[in-house]
This record gives C-alpha cells, structure tokens and sequence, in this order.
C-alpha cells in the first residue's frame, strides 16, 4: 500500500498540517516569495489551509490532554477537519498542482510526500490508465465583458465527454500583455475543473486589456496529470 499523502490518524495529520503550513509560509532562497506562491497556490487556497491549522491546533491541545479534555467530541471535530481538509485538497488539487509544478524541487516533495507525477496515496487495487498522450482541445466559445467561456473537449473524441479513464479536466490561466506570446508553462495558475466540456474563466477589472491564456490537463482516477494541450489566448474585454 502507498503511503498516503495527508495521513488519516489524528497524530499523522498534526505533523502534516504543520509541516506543510510552516513550509508553505517560507521563503527560501533563490527565491524571493514564499513557497505557497511558488508553487502556485493561490492566496485564498494559502489561508484556507492556514484556517485548516488554526482550528486544528485548540482541539488538538485538548486531545493531547488524555486524563482530563480528551473527549469523544473533541475526537470527532479533529476528524472531520482530516476529512474537510482532505476533501479540499482533491477538489482544488493542490497537492497534485505541486507534483507538477514548474518551479517545484525535491525538498517540495518530501515535505508533501509526492512522487512527481503520480498519485502517491492511492490505495485502491483497480488501476486507471496512465494519461500518456490523452489531450485536450480548447475553444475560445463566447467573450463577454471580463469573461471569457472555454468549450474543452478530447482531441479526436466528438463530443464532450470525457476520454475513458479520464476523472478531471484541469484548467490553467496566465494573464499577459495584450500583444506577447504564451508564456512558459511555469506561468500557469490551476483556475478550475471542466464541467459538461465548459469552462466560464471570469477576469478581474485590472486584467482587462490584457490577453488570457488557457491549458488544459487531464486527470485520472490516480491523480496522475497528463501533458498540457495547446495554449489559446483571448483579449480580456
């Protein structure tokens, strides 16, 4: 069995939820930002995981307190936070975003206990297919003011369902100046999944002017993240 990325026991996830806060908050040189922005979480996904912790921590204290606060109560508030933040993680695929991170280095996956690429805490005996060369095709669908509507589907499928073994369709965005090119993949922020092959992006007022950018990755049912479709770019109006 693999070990699992975020551990399920009350003690395990202590050291997983601090560690991982401590780490994402640091700064480490070469680089002039912290490690969460690094690797391409964005600022809400940061203070959710931060929230994560700061409710943790009182509970836990009182866990730790086995003769005396220690009560079946207290238990089942620390798992439901394993469980909300576990949750989290599979419906923003922060830790997945991270094994396939650009700028990500070794010491990215120790801390969060990731194979590159591949879905270390899997532990279910039937085995989806590799992505391989799955790829999607995006369209730029209707533009609208500081909105753009993205039509995602397979390459070579008609349709827009999903390829076999394909569980998620991420989608990623960079913001440049209206007349550059795509920029490197480094560049990329996860903004969302596709829903019945659509993707609505909604852009803020000071990106207006400026062009969008969108990939597309597909996702199996082991967290495995395949290659990055083509990139389409559209004015922000």
């Amino acid at each position: 069995m693999a070990q699992q990325r975020i551990s399920r026991s009350i003690t395990g996830f202590n050291a997983d939820i601090t560690t991982t806060n401590d780490y994402l908050l640091k700064v480490v040189a070469p680089a002039t930002t912290p490690n969460w922005q690094r690797l391409g979480l964005t600022a809400a996904e940061q203070a959710q995981w931060q929230s994560f912790l700061t409710s943790w921590q009182p509970l836990f204290i009182r866990y730790s307190d086995k003769k005396g606060q220690r009560t079946t109560d207290v238990k089942d508030q620390l798992k439901l936070i394993i469980k909300n933040s576990i949750a989290y993680d599979h419906k923003q695929h922060l830790y997945d975003r991270i094994a396939i991170n650009a700028n990500a280095v070794n010491a990215d996956f120790e801390i969060f206990r990731i194979k590159r690429g591949t879905a270390l805490a899997d532990t279910t005996v039937t085995r989806s297919a590799a992505p391989g060369t799955k790829e999607e095709v995006i369209v730029i669908k209707k533009i609208g003011h500081l909105l753009h509507q993205l039509l995602v589907t397979a390459a070579g499928k008609k349709g827009r369902g999903k390829e076999k073994g394909v569980k998620d369709v991420l989608i990623y965005k960079a913001v440049t100046g209206p007349k550059d090119a795509a920029p490197a993949l480094g560049q990329y922020q996860y903004i969302g999944d596709v829903k019945r092959g659509l993707y609505t992006a909604v852009h803020a007022d000071t990106d207006e002017g400026n062009k969008a950018w969108y990939i597309a990755r597909v996702k199996n049912t082991r967290g495995e993240i395949g290659a990055p479709s083509a990139a389409v770019g559209a004015l922000i109006i």
